[in-house]
Formats: C-alpha cells, sequence, structure tokens
C-alpha cells in the first residue's frame, strides 16, 4: 500500500526541533529539566584512506560512536531558521505559477515535475511568489525579463506579463546567518522587531484566507472560437472572478484572475473552502480548469507553507580558538549536531553540560622538555601499559596533549606516571607523565547525534572563521 507523511508533519517536527532551540516551551533556568541543548561539534583529526573522496556516512550506531569517539570541540547552537533551496530572480528565466499540488518533493528543472521555480529572491533579497506564468498567444511560457520591485500586500504585474505576490524581505542578520549558495531562510512572524520582520509583519496581516490565486488549465479543449465565460461555484464570503484567454486554434491557455481583460485589480475571491469552475458558451468543448488555493490563512501568512519548507538550518561561527576550546593550527574532518551533551564532572547526579563551548578531548601531561614538532594525528604509546592514544593538539605551553582513543586504537588506560613515547619531528621521543587520562569538560558519548557530515580536512587558523550551516531536510 502506497503511502507518505504530509509537509504539515514534516514542518511539525522540525518545528519542535526549533521550539526546542529558542526555549520557546520549557524554561531553561534548570539544566536538567525539559529544554533541549543543541551543539555543533568538530572531529576526526586523522586522514580518510582517500583524503579527495571522504566516505558517505550512513546513521548506524558503529559510526556515530566512530564519530564521538573523535569528536573535538563542541558549541553551542542559539542560531536556526526554516529555510527552502535558493532560487535567485535572473532575467530570461522561465519561472512557473504557483501552485497548491507543489510540496517539497516537487522536482524543479527541465525533464522534472516543473520546469521552474513558483518564487525567487532578488538581488535585494525581496522574495516573490509567481502568481501568472507570462504565456505567447500560442500558450508558450515567456521568459522573465523585470524584475519584480516592492513591498505590495496584493499581486501585481510586470511589463513582462508575469504577476508576483511580494513575501518578505530577508533582513541583514538572518543573511548573515542562513543565506548561502544554495538556501534561504523563511520564517514566519507573529511579532516584528526589526524593519524587514515589521514589514513581513504586515503581510501577515494583510493576507486574505480562503482565495483562488489562480485557475490552473489542465486541458484546454479545442474548438473554441471565442471565449467562454467563466463561472466560479463555492462556498466564498467574497467570489472570485475570472476570463479566459484562447489560442487562434481554439485552445484554452491561460486564465486571468480578473473580472475582464479591462479591470486591473485582481478577484481572488475570500474563505473559499471548495470550488468547482464552470464553462459556457465559446463553442468549444473538452477543457478541464482545476482552482488553486491559497494556504487557509492567505498568501504571506505563513511562508513556509507558501514555499513548501521542510528544513531547518542550524548556524554557528567557530572563530578562531572560540574562548579557548577550538584548536588552531590543526584540522578536522567531520560535522555535527549534537542534542544534550553531558558534563564530564565526576558526580553521582549526571548534569548537562552548558557552557556555550567545550573541549571533548581527554589529556595527558608530561614532564621533562617539550616534546619536538607535533602536528597531530600522531600516535602516543604509554610503554608500561601499552595504552594507545591519538593525539589532536599539543598545549607546549603547559606541557599537555589533547588526545583520544577509537576502537583501532584501544581504551586501554594509562599509568599516570608512565613513560610516553611520541614519533615527532626529530624522531622517537620519551617524556615521563605525571597524570593518567584527565577528564574532557565535555562528555563525547552521553549524548544525542542528530546529524554527521564527513568532509576534506578543513585546516584551522587563528584568523579563520568558519561559518558552519547544518540543513536537516525531512
Amino acid at each position: 500500500m502506497a503511502a507518505t507523511i504530509s509537509d504539515v508533519f514534516k514542518r511539525q517536527i522540525l518545528r519542535n526541533l526549533y521550539e526546542d532551540l529558542y526555549n520557546i516551551k520549557d524554561s531553561d533556568t534548570n539544566p536538567n529539566g525539559d529544554s533541549d541543548r543543541y551543539y555543533i561539534g568538530i572531529a576526526r583529526i586523522e586522514e580518510w584512506d582517500s583524503e579527495a573522496n571522504p566516505p558517505s556516512p550512513v546513521p548506524s550506531f558503529s559510526q556515530i560512536h566512530d564519530f564521538q569517539s573523535r569528536l573535538q570541540s563542541i558549541k553551542r547552537v542559539v542560531d536556526a531558521s526554516f529555510v527552502v533551496t535558493r532560487y535567485n530572480w535572473s532575467s530570461g528565466t522561465v519561472y512557473t505559477s504557483y501552485d497548491d499540488q507543489y510540496h517539497s518533493n516537487t522536482t524543479i528543472g527541465a525533464g522534472l515535475n516543473i520546469a521552474g521555480p513558483w518564487y525567487v529572491i532578488t538581488d535585494t533579497n525581496d522574495v516573490y511568489l509567481c502568481i501568472q506564468q507570462a504565456k505567447t498567444a500560442t500558450g508558450t511560457a515567456k521568459v522573465s525579463t523585470v524584475k519584480p520591485t516592492g513591498s505590495l500586500t496584493t499581486p501585481f504585474a510586470t511589463a513582462d506579463g508575469y504577476v508576483w505576490k511580494f513575501l518578505y524581505n530577508v533582513g541583514a542578520a538572518a543573511a548573515v546567518r542562513y543565506l548561502s549558495s544554495n538556501y534561504m531562510p523563511v520564517k514566519f512572524i507573529d511579532s516584528g522587531s526589526t524593519t524587514s520582520e515589521i514589514q513581513q509583519e504586515g503581510i501577515k496581516n494583510a493576507a486574505i484566507p480562503g482565495q483562488i490565486v489562480g485557475i490552473a488549465v489542465d486541458s484546454g479543449g479545442t474548438g473554441y472560437t471565442s471565449r467562454p465565460t467563466i463561472t466560479i461555484h463555492g462556498d466564498a464570503e467574497s467570489d472570485a472572478s475570472a476570463y479566459v484567454n484562447i489560442t487562434a486554434g481554439g485552445q484554452i491557455y491561460e486564465v486571468i484572475m480578473k473580472s475582464d481583460s479591462s479591470q486591473t485589480t485582481y478577484k481572488l475571491g475570500k474563505n473559499y473552502n471548495f470550488a468547482s469552475i464552470e464553462l459556457s458558451g465559446g463553442g468549444g468543448t473538452g477543457a478541464k480548469l482545476r482552482p488553486i488555493y491559497s494556504q487557509p490563512n492567505g498568501l504571506g501568512y505563513d511562508p513556509r507553507i507558501d514555499l513548501a519548507s521542510t528544513a531547518l538550518m542550524f548556524n554557528a561561527k567557530l572563530e578562531g580558538a572560540d574562548g579557548g576550546d577550538f584548536f588552531t593550527n590543526n584540522d578536522f574532518r567531520q560535522v555535527g549536531l549534537l542534542r544534550n551533551p553531558y558534563d564530564s564532572a565526576d558526580s553521582a547526579t549526571r548534569t548537562f553540560f552548558t557552557d556555550t563551548t567545550g573541549i571533548t578531548l581527554q589529556t595527558l601531561t608530561y614532564s621533562g622538555s617539550v616534546f619536538g614538532t607535533i602536528s597531530g594525528d600522531e600516535e602516543v604509546l604509554g610503554v608500561t601499559t601499552g595504552a594507545k592514544a591519538i593525539i589532536d593538539y599539543h598545549d607546549t605551553a603547559n606541557k599537555k596533549l589533547y588526545v583520544h582513543q577509537t576502537s583501532l586504537t584501544g581504551f586501554e588506560a594509562f599509568n599516570g606516571s608512565e613513560n610516553l613515547q611520541v614519533t615527532t619531528g626529530s624522531g622517537s621521543e620519551t617524556r615521563t607523565s605525571t597524570t593518567a587520562l584527565t577528564k574532557a569538560e565535555a562528555y563525547r558519548y552521553d549524548n544525542e547525534v542528530l546529524y554527521i557530515d564527513n568532509r576534506i580536512a578543513v585546516l584551522r587558523s587563528t584568523e579563520q572563521t568558519e561559518d558552519i550551516k547544518i540543513v536537516i531536510e525531512l
């Protein structure tokens, strides 16, 4: 039996994550309460078998455990937004009219579900919905040549024949956090505070519920010698009106949501729950027209629904050492999203880690002269115990090795006073440890890993900032 889950359910799942992040439902005063915390973590200093081609991760417990064992540092996520695929308005492109049949799995492009996107973002970060595609007298789609501008609350036509509906502007702060080459932010505004949000709040408040925003021509019929009359039957509080255009060959090729061709105002009606389309006159037969409904609250009320968003972006910036918890002059090859890590304090009652940043590596401290050059990824051996670990970072000032163990090194405990052997740039060197493995600030294993991304090595430096954007798409 064929089945699917709806976009409504997908958005609800993502809303739960979003509301947890912003503590919309839960208080953040109790670290052991119901409120969830999300962290972006970087991991894996070791090289891939093929450095240029990292393996694709799979959602197995084995790979999650492997990621956790190599985790270096974490940073709390405080920024998230619903996002959709980004489509820049570009002159010479064909755009597709909005249709209530579109959904999050609708594919866009030549030979796919629809040829062109039904929404655009302009170079001023304004987002518009395409209400009506421009067509020639033969019914062929025309390219868009006039960029939509302005922030009218009602649909408007541009000189190239396209009809657009302004939805919102991506404000400066949102653009920095969430706008990328592939994605753009989209959000519901209850009460705006910034200029862009106040503008979007006005669009939301002006939205008209239950409109018929267009009439699809599923079949143009044959033999029409003049325009047939359209009658829209339904339960509206205010009726919609429309007229058709026909080709010289007698087919209906588009429907314009106006009373007639002399009108300038689009008549989309109000509070339709259902409607049917009746054609009369014109001499032809066989045409099939279908009403296209807005979302129940109207276009612009919630752009997440208008644009079929079922993706959530988490954003965090790693700036240099970032509070001293992110090491520079080393690298990483994995990025993950974690929920509710625990701290590593030794106590009878476990507590959640609550700091903004944290190190998840354990440490070995040694005495004597400083080890020679350790670039990272070298192995340290406990000569007495045979314990092994991978070195992520060498703190020369404090004679401390930040390390992790994996299933490959084994998890043997180091002795607090044994010789530590490392192959440095000067060859094999031995120093005496002054501590056994000390606990990390945040415990690497007791957390929920929601996302893992394998990538080529990212080399960190003091002056560098990594802008990490993680997209969860359902």
